[in-house]
């Protein structure tokens, strides 16, 4: 019984994609925290945050779309179209990294700039580093990959009392280590049930990004509930929700309004501008980012409204 439970095929889900990394992260915080500090522990986490709302904002649901594609003749094209693509995003994500550092700049929150823009440094092995190993199932390998490189490097940093860009910079190399994991470890990626045989299309991909962005602000708003009423306990449930695709099922379920989104997204982006405003780091800065996240996903969503469509199979994020 006990062996029929370990190996069914949801624990497995769920012990590799969300309980083992959310382990490998907590112990990620704690090492960092004792290596310099509770207060910059806490600034560069509320860095990384921002830096991860940036790219949910302005990334485009590329691998999942062009997956959909291999085996077939068009995913020749399509993967030069997606890296092209991918390219842009890029841009634009440093593009909003070196403004909202520019701005903490000017505030005079220094510190907290210089961790933005170390831990951007992780973007490009996303963007457009996923597009160049689509052909690999990188579920397990980048998240088990990326989880012990965050722990390792913490545990150097504190052993060797380190600073806090030295924290930066583990918690950027994650993203290539993942990506390096991928490449060496990673299986081919099976063919889809029923691939697709026409080269990519922007609107399929946007339509894609518009209901992943619903999917990834249901979690968010459930993570926030649950971890605000029942702390630590409220996050594992969450996740635990998210590796069984409940998240998914939910946003599918809600109504979509575009009024209703755009009210969440006001209300969120303003909290993070006030939060920005009256910041007195630490404690508010990871307030900001918090509601960063939020708004980071109605803003996609009402980004690429008009394209929207259902979400069927897409990955789930791994960017806590």
């Amino acid at each position: 019984m006990l062996k029929r439970a370990i190996t069914h095929p949801l624990v497995r889900r769920l012990t590799v994609r969300e309980y083992l990394p959310l382990a490998a992260w907590l112990s990620t915080w704690a090492l960092l925290g004792l290596a310099f500090g509770h207060a910059d522990a806490v600034r560069l986490f509320a860095a990384n945050t921002f830096v991860q709302a940036i790219r949910n904002l302005c990334g485009l649901e590329m691998t999942a779309t062009l997956a959909k594609r291999i085996g077939t003749p068009a995913f020749a094209r399509s993967r030069s179209r997606a890296l092209r693509y991918d390219l842009l995003v890029l841009l634009a994500t440093l593009a909003v990294v070196a403004l909202l550092s520019t701005i903490l700049w000017q505030r005079e929150m220094a510190v907290p700039a210089a961790m933005i823009a170390i831990v951007a440094l992780g973007v490009p092995a996303r963007n457009p580093g996923g597009v160049l190993v689509v052909r690999r199932d990188r579920e397990v390998p980048w998240r088990l990959g990326s989880s012990a490189a965050s722990v390792v490097g913490a545990a150097l940093v504190w052993k060797l009392g380190g600073e806090w860009w030295q924290g930066a910079l583990v918690i950027a190399a994650r993203e290539w280590v993942g990506l390096l994991a991928t490449l060496l470890f990673a299986k081919p990626r099976a063919e889809a049930v029923e691939p697709l045989s026409t080269p990519l299309e922007f609107a399929e991909l946007a339509g894609r990004t518009e209901a992943a962005a619903r999917k990834r602000l249901t979690y968010r708003m459930a993570k926030s509930v649950l971890g605000g009423l029942l702390g630590p306990l409220g996050t594992v449930i969450a996740r635990t929700g998210r590796g069984a695709r409940l998240d998914a099922r939910i946003s599918n379920l809600i109504p979509r309004h575009r009024g209703g989104m755009a009210l969440l997204t006001l209300i969120s982006g303003g909290t993070m501008l006030f939060f920005l405003v009256v910041a007195r780091e630490p404690s508010t800065l990871v307030l900001a980012a918090a509601a960063a996240r939020i708004a980071a996903s109605g803003g996609a969503a009402l980004l690429w409204w008009n394209y929207g469509a259902d979400l069927v199979d897409d990955e789930d994020d791994d960017d806590d």
